[in-house]
């Protein structure tokens, strides 16, 4: 049971949301506990207190030889294999902490002059002559993954009187704080198909101002349910050109690229040199054949990056362009470089 029910006409208060036997002594240091999120999305019974996540990972010093189990190393690139909450933080020079998705916290500080990214996203596929390029697959192992990019359209051919197909549309996200996805390009010849629309980005609920969503990486959903957050949104494919003709095969379209990821970091101070970078990927190069070529395909948005500090002493370099449109037919939407958040703990809504 609660330490005090909720009662009618009266302010909603922390320990109405804690257990009796979780409470502290000093009713004073129930303030600022949020809901966790459990395995299977439901909040839990069980509320953790507002501390930058605990510190239980300890101090790391990312510098190419030092090895944790809870990061994978590949040279001087060190791969979360879950959410990490360490005390400190130090990324060296010429190091990289790749996230993958997961979040990373901090009660310390974190520091140094290496960089922080969450990945590379996947290009979009070339197009092999009527055959359409195939669009970036999404990828990210932790809960922050990225979008999938639209599908080039086929060329046309006999069967279809020479009617180029649709590229598809990038992948859409309504719990995205990012940007929206590049529009492929139309194939040549009287009678292309329509090129893949861009998708598009969205939060429920603003990011960023809730402490307990933002802590989890959460938005809510039109029924009041719990999605994470996603990268942008993706970008579509090319269209397959065509023109009017029973007999020959043209061109397909490039493929869509998948969309630049999400970083999201928590803790008490910022500090060092760090660069931060979420790139978006290459389009698909469209196919020519027999006089008619697809549409390029789209280059993705940059990625976006958020952090949540209490203090900030130090300088952050931020490097979220987008990716370049493939070769083909047409031109395709522009991909945008993605968003930068630096929010201070204070200002959220607890």
């Amino acid at each position: 049971m609660p330490i005090n029910p909720i009662q009618p006409n009266s302010p909603i208060r922390a320990d109405h949301f804690i257990k009796a036997s979780e409470a502290d002594s000093n009713p004073a240091n129930n303030e600022g506990y949020v809901p966790k999120l459990e395995s299977n999305g439901e909040i839990s019974s069980v509320f953790t207190r507002f501390n930058y996540g605990g510190g239980a990972d300890g101090a790391i010093v990312l510098d190419g030889t030092n090895t944790y189990g809870f990061l994978s190393k590949s040279g001087n690139v060190y791969t979360m294999t879950r959410n990490i909450f360490c005390t400190n933080i130090t990324i060296n020079s010429g190091c990289t902490l790749k996230t993958d998705g997961f979040l990373y916290f901090w009660t310390g500080k974190i520091d140094g002059s290496g960089k922080i990214t969450w990945g590379v996203p996947n290009a979009g596929g070339n197009a092999s002559g009527n055959t359409g390029g195939v669009g970036g697959a999404a990828s990210g192992t932790g809960p922050i993954k990225n979008k999938a990019g639209g599908n080039g359209g086929r060329g046309g051919y006999p069967g279809v009187t020479g009617q180029g197909q649709a590229g598809l549309p990038g992948g859409s996200s309504t719990s995205s704080p990012g940007r929206p996805g590049a529009a492929g390009a139309t194939g040549s010849g009287a009678m292309p198909g329509v090129a893949g629309p861009g998708g598009t980005a969205s939060t429920y609920l603003p990011f960023g101002v809730f402490a307990f969503l933002s802590m989890i990486a959460c938005d809510l959903t039109s029924s009041a349910g719990l999605a994470f957050l996603t990268g942008s949104a993706a970008s579509g494919g090319g269209s397959g050109g065509g023109r009017t003709d029973g007999s020959n095969d043209f061109g397909g379209g490039g493929g869509g690229a998948a969309s630049g990821g999400g970083c999201l970091g928590w803790g008490n101070e910022w500090g060092g040199t760090l660069t931060i970078e979420n790139l978006g990927a290459n389009g698909g190069n469209a196919a020519t054949l027999n006089g008619e070529t697809g549409g390029a395909g789209a280059g993705s948005p940059g990625g976006w990056s958020a952090i949540f500090f209490k203090k900030k002493t130090g300088t952050i370099t931020y490097n979220l362009a987008g990716g370049n449109p493939g070769t083909g037919n047409g031109t395709p939407g522009t991909a945008a470089t993605g968003y930068s958040y630096e929010i201070d703990i204070s200002t959220l809504i607890r």
